[in-house]
């Protein structure tokens, strides 16, 4: 049995401590820069830039490069590849967050414990552009500004915990800051101080009798919030189940052991840290999910399976939707699911002009929550079969391995782009045209 899970954290996590890259497989391109204070003084800051590119729909940070402004304020990111990059500047002569300050609230006007340039507050559409064996050179402005106090209540550990602080902007979420404690107070509430507003997932990870914890939670910081968060152990766990494939409403006239290649997936439907988990099924027509973080999920087939989950049962008692809110309770019951046929078919064109570097069309499903590509030729048609009953939006894009979209909020930019469609079983729709987004970020 094969189980594969992806896991934005991880990948979070991963983007805070890669190195600064060699000069070995990259493109040339360098990124500089001058931190100064609003009186055009140098500031003495690290600089971390950041580039974003996509992986499995979603917009991921890497770290490219770490390193000190000089004595005139400057940086300098040598041995860049092209690409999109967000810098992360934090002035040196701030203190790290600290643990042992009462509860409370108070709002100042002060140097922030760092800022993001360009500002991300907008999505993605004032980022920095690096051309291949391209030069950028920038001014960051670290001035003063209206900072707050985050109040961190969180579940005790105090076992090489760690506390992360990532700050979203509904598209992308990157890494700010990272409070490593492996010793200290036994007192688990945090209070960091010096954040500009904004919204924020905030992660602590410990030990507990050697196994690893997560706990999660997010914040809005502004004038108006209470600028307090309340983190909740996620928790793992197991989920065991068994599918029967449907050649009809109520025929089970094939078994699941002859679709042993049937791979089931787990989408949550949470966008702040989104969870994939993906598990094929033994000859017994059974299959597992290991250490799946608690939370909602929708419950769907790989989309080239040619099926459809239509029903799922949980502890004999069916779902009335295609989620599933997995918990310490529902981890002692069985998931059934009943598949059927997928059956119905969509073909169209999209709108071309030749230059598109990979064109194709993205499925969203409403039911299910579940994304598919399809690939479109030179001529700008597509099709697409086996496809289960229930309502989509279809979306056109220029380059298909280049969209977030596990993002609703990137989605919902071009929502009106897209072609809603309703399908009914055995229904197949033809001659639909589809606009061609071009993905900017």
């Amino acid at each position: 049995m094969s189980i594969r899970v992806i896991l934005l954290l991880a990948l979070l996590l991963s983007a805070v401590h890669l190195p600064y890259l060699s000069a070995e497989g990259v493109s040339g391109s360098a990124l500089t820069g001058t931190v100064l204070d609003e009186n055009s003084e140098p500031v003495h800051a690290s600089v971390t830039a950041f580039q974003l590119r996509v992986t499995g729909g979603i917009l991921t940070p890497t770290s490219k490069c770490v390193m000190e402004t000089n004595s005139a304020g400057q940086f300098d990111c040598q041995h860049l590849e092209a690409g999109v990059y967000v810098l992360v500047v934090m002035p040196k002569n701030q203190p790290l967050p600290s643990t042992k300050k009462p509860l409370g609230q108070e709002a100042e006007t002060q140097h922030p414990k760092f800022i993001l340039y360009p500002d991300i507050s907008d999505g993605t559409t004032n980022l920095l552009h690096l051309s291949k064996g391209g030069a950028l050179d920038v001014e960051v402005t670290l001035g003063e500004q209206s900072v707050y106090t985050i109040r961190v209540q969180s579940p005790s550990g105090t076992e090489g915990r760690r506390l992360q602080i990532f700050r979203q902007n509904g598209i992308f979420t990157i890494p700010v800051l990272d409070a490593n404690e492996s010793a200290g107070p036994s007192d688990d509430n945090y209070v960091v101080t010096g954040m500009p507003s904004g919204t924020y997932l905030l992660v602590k990870s410990w030990i507990d009798h050697g196994q690893m914890h997560n706990a999660f939670g997010s914040v809005t910081v502004n004038e108006f919030s209470q600028n307090t968060a309340t983190l909740e152990d996620a928790g793992s766990y197991n989920i065991f189940g068994s599918i029967k494939i449907s050649a009809g409403s109520s025929d089970f006239s094939r078994g699941a052991g002859s679709n042993s290649a049937l791979t089931i997936v787990l989408n949550s439907v949470a966008q702040d840290l989104p969870h994939r988990y993906a598990a094929s099924l033994d000859e017994k027509g059974s299959f597992v999910f290991k250490n799946v973080t608690a939370g909602k999920y929708y419950v769907s087939l790989d989309g080239t399976s040619g099926l459809f989950v239509s029903d799922i049962f949980l502890g004999g008692r069916r779902e009335e939707s295609a989620m599933v809110d997995v918990d310490e309770n529902v981890a002692h019951l069985p998931l059934a699911l009943i598949a059927a046929p997928a059956s119905s078919s969509i073909s169209g064109s999209v709108d071309l002009e030749g230059t598109e570097p990979k064109p194709g069309i993205l499925i969203h499903s409403l039911n299910s929550g579940v994304n598919r590509f399809v690939s479109v030729k030179n001529t700008g048609l597509f099709s697409v079969n086996d496809l289960g009953p229930g309502n989509y939006l279809l979306y056109g894009w220029n380059d298909i391995d280049n969209v977030p979209y596990t993002s609703s909020r990137f989605l919902e930019r071009y929502k009106q782009n897209s072609f809603p469609v309703s399908l009914e079983a055995n229904s197949h729709l033809t001659s639909v045209n589809i606009k061609c987004n071009s993905t900017k970020f």
